[in-house]
């Protein structure tokens, strides 16, 4: 649960930076479509998916066993 909860944390950061993570890598600001920020974009917001759903199994697991029957 914290490897997702710090996953995520740095996945939003990829995400909110992503243009200036594209511009690092060579983009051109001047252009009008910045390929390098959306290729981060993308692959912060998959990363992204893969956290949470970290997150979310263990959420799950655990309420599981506090609703199992004793």
């Amino acid at each position: 649960m914290f490897a997702g909860a710090v996953g995520s944390s740095i996945d939003f950061l990829t995400i909110g930076f992503a243009k200036d993570i594209g511009y690092a890598f060579g983009d051109n600001l001047s252009e009008y479509t910045q390929h390098r920020a959306l290729i981060m974009f993308g692959i912060g917001l998959w990363i992204l998916e893969i956290s949470i759903n970290m997150i979310d199994a263990c959420c799950r697991d655990f309420l599981d066993d506090l609703a199992g029957k004793d």
